[in-house]
């Protein structure tokens, strides 16, 4: 009993083995249909491509979605004529037009090979269509670009950026500020870039000037008021320069000195692509105290106990012939004997300061001669110069 039945599962053991290795294994038609050609590359499809296959639709290759910036070029635009069994194209697609269309306005893009928004080119022998060098405007915005043929029409989504392009300029540096003729201002130019969004631009090229002024010459006179030849040179001699902005949008120029006219003038900063300038406000202050000379009235008389009719006044000058703002200037007339008294004055009518102005002068109050007839001499002085004279006589009465 026990014997039966082990050789009844045995048999069913070995008759189950052939089984599965008869269905395994591969016959004719299974061949046959593994070697045929399917359409799209199907190995599982039983269906074969037709000898004679003209295209019947346009597809999209490459070249979409995709991004450049203002006024540069975006890869090529490919598009391919096919069929939709999926079978390769047989009928020969070589000069099948195809036309690539941007948009006539705002954010858009032109065809290199005609300077246009419109481009037809021939397909090759193989349906391939593409347009290559298609540059973006000056337009920042998404659009896209149409490729249209007799079998069908298809899409590029594009967009021009304005990141990265510098879009504003504004100065870092004190916008204004003051250097001595002859030496070097204290603070270099310096800027910043920003593209439309804010974000600093690296690698811009900021062009620095330093512009010499005009007019004639007014040494120390304010920022603001231009004079003749007022100016500064870079290190190396020059008036301008070229350098590029770092990580964080900033350019800064070398330093730079004043040259030996004294007088106000100014210094700008301009990014390809940024609108407005940067400005900075520079004023080359005249030396030290070099000459005093008299004015018209250094010579002049008037009746005792009459004004004089010329105001006494002086001009300061520095070694370069500028005028020196903000110099003490005493006035001092002879404290007895023929003299005369200032209208104003602080204890001793006989003498006052004056501080020389923008033009480096001095006026003195009006000076009236005293009772004594007889002539005298109105002194000037500025401390470390010869002092100025003014040869006054009161007449007698």
């Amino acid at each position: 009993m026990i014997r039966t039945e082990w050789r009844t599962t045995a048999l069913a053991c070995t008759l189950a083995a052939a089984i599965g290795a008869l269905t395994a294994a591969p016959g004719p038609r299974a061949d046959a249909q593994s070697s045929s050609s399917s359409p799209r590359g199907n190995p599982n499809s039983t269906q074969a491509c037709p000898s004679s296959n003209a295209p019947n639709e346009l597809v999209l290759v490459a070249g979409t979605p995709q991004t450049a910036q203002l006024d540069t070029t975006f890869t090529g635009l490919e598009v391919q004529l096919a069929n939709t069994n999926g079978c390769a194209i047989t009928t020969a697609p070589a000069g099948t037009p195809v036309t690539f269309t941007a948009p006539a306005t705002g954010a858009s893009a032109t065809f290199a090979a005609r300077g246009a928004n419109v481009l037809t080119v021939g397909a090759d022998a193989t349906g391939s269509a593409s347009a290559q060098a298609i540059t973006a405007n000056d337009t920042a915005g998404s659009y896209t670009v149409t490729a249209r043929s007799a079998y069908g029409t298809v899409s590029f989504s594009l967009t021009n950026s304005a990141a990265g392009i510098p879009a504003t300029i504004t100065p870092l540096t004190p916008a204004r500020q003051r250097a001595t003729i002859d030496r070097r201002y204290a603070h270099r130019l310096a800027v910043r870039v920003l593209d439309s969004d804010g974000t600093p631009v690296a690698s811009a090229a900021v062009m620095f000037t330093l512009r010499s002024s005009g007019g004639a010459n007014q040494g120390g006179s304010p920022i603001g008021s231009e004079s003749s030849g007022a100016g500064a040179t870079f290190d190396g001699g020059t008036s301008q320069t070229t350098e590029t902005t770092n990580a964080h949008g900033i350019a800064t120029s070398p330093a730079f000195s004043a040259n030996d006219i004294a007088g106000a003038f100014t210094a700008t900063a301009t990014a390809t692509g940024a609108t407005g300038i940067a400005l900075f406000g520079l004023d080359n202050r005249a030396g030290p105290p070099f000459t005093i000379a008299a004015g018209i009235g250094a010579a002049q008389s008037t009746p005792t106990g009459v004004r004089f009719a010329i105001p006494l006044a002086v001009t300061i000058t520095d070694a370069h012939g500028n005028s020196v703002q903000g110099v003490a200037v005493m006035f001092a007339a002879p404290s007895s004997g023929p003299s005369g008294t200032f209208a104003v004055h602080s204890t001793d009518p006989a003498t006052t300061t004056v501080v020389t102005d923008g033009r480096g002068i001095a006026v003195a109050p009006a000076f009236t001669a005293n009772s004594q007839a007889g002539g005298y001499i109105v002194t000037a002085t500025v401390k470390d110069l010869r002092p100025a004279a003014f040869a006054l006589v009161n007449d007698r009465g």
